[in-house]
């Protein structure tokens, strides 16, 4: 009997930090910035290099400016807004050099998200992609819109969500494809104290104009988040790395380096 309840204290010892710990305002800051729903004012820059293209083997680069801001509709909710600008530089697969550089497809996402959220937010809207490329290369030439979603949580430590957007086409250029596709970024943190987490936010698609097995791309793997306040602002500065398990036949990278800065403004 003596055993059984030294056995019972000891996982009660190491059970009760994660199931009572509570959220640190360090930890919901970060858990904020990973929900575009979120009463957040974010202003980010993601960098996302990627390795292995085609049986050249180039390498691409993707970076992404990406605010994302509130507005007040009532005291209860807020229109949340993200903006995605990207400045593209695309290898020519087929060639050793070569490529196309500039300005890739606007996107926008507008969600309705609470006020004050508690531990699990939700945000649900809409999504605008616009051809705005400066390339043939680096554009899909079609209007499109769609449904946008967000949802958010956190048990101790460990912080969990999942973000959703389905485009299609509405308007063309020319002949091009038509988009109808499905963004999933599915999120999960741990916090390791002092401002650190380990994470990871796959960005996995479905290209449903595609076939079989060259519908969806699925990377797997993750990194580290560090969050900083230098001069009292709230820095988020992330590394990760992902390879794509599951791709299209077509020339697809092997795998990616995402690099991240946020400078994240309370409210």
């Amino acid at each position: 009997m003596n055993a059984r309840r030294a056995l019972a204290l000891l996982l009660a010892l190491c059970l009760a930090p994660a199931a009572a710990a509570e959220e640190s305002a360090d930890e919901a800051l970060f858990r904020a910035s990973q929900n575009p729903a979120s009463n957040l004012v974010d202003i980010s820059v993601r960098n996302e290099t990627s390795f292995g293209i085609g049986h050249k083997r180039r390498t691409g680069n993707a970076t992404y400016i990406e605010p994302s801001f509130p507005t007040a509709i009532s005291e209860a909710f807020i229109l949340a807004h993200r903006i995605r600008v990207p400045l593209v530089w695309q290898p020519e697969v087929n060639a050793r050099i070569g490529g196309a550089f500039g300005v890739g497809d606007l996107g926008y996402e507008l969600y309705l998200a609470q006020s004050n959220p508690g531990p699990v937010t939700w945000g649900a809207g809409g999504a605008l992609l616009l051809p705005s490329g400066t390339d043939d290369r680096i554009s899909e030439h079609k209007w499109a819109s769609g449904l946008a979603a967000a949802v958010n949580g956190s048990v101790g430590r460990l912080a969990l969500g999942v973000d959703a957007r389905q485009l299609w086409t509405w308007a063309s250029a020319g002949s091009y494809p038509e988009v109808n596709r499905l963004t999933l970024e599915p999120q999960a943190s741990l916090a390791l104290g002092r401002g650190w987490f380990l994470a990871t936010a796959p960005i996995i698609t479905a290209d449903w104009k595609r076939a079989g097995a060259d519908v969806w791309t699925v990377p797997l793997g993750g990194g580290v988040a560090k969050l900083v306040s230098p001069g009292g602002q709230k820095i988020l500065l992330s590394v990760h790395a992902y390879g794509n398990v599951v791709h299209p036949r077509a020339a697809y990278p092997e795998w990616t380096l995402r690099a991240g800065l946020a400078f994240l403004f309370p409210r």
